[in-house]
């Protein structure tokens, strides 16, 4: 991944990086959970940027969630299924589901 992969509203530092190796998602819809690798990354513009980045010649954005404010820290929890990012004393808990598309 390059810098400009990270790039929101002019910003490209990175905050906080997390990376979930053989993760099941079904992405096409078939009802079977295939292992994918994402890249999760936080950016001092405020956003959490999540990659698939299965292939790594052709890393893909396949998502993007608002947060409050920069963040530093990200943890992904695979039991769950969530991802807690973290900056400060504020943090945001997000479900981990796939896109209706």
């Amino acid at each position: 991944m390059s810098s400009h992969c990270t790039e929101v509203d002019g910003d490209i530092q990175v905050g906080g990086l997390a990376v979930a190796a053989a993760y099941p998602m079904d992405t096409d819809g078939d009802g079977t959970a295939e292992p994918h690798e994402y890249v999760l990354v936080t950016n001092a513009a405020g956003w959490l940027l999540i990659y698939v980045a299965t292939d790594r010649a052709a890393v893909t954005q396949v998502g993007r969630i608002e947060l409050p404010g920069p963040a530093s820290a990200i943890v992904v929890d695979r039991l769950a299924r969530k991802v807690y990012v973290a900056a400060g004393t504020a943090a945001r808990e997000t479900q981990a589901r796939q896109e209706a598309g």
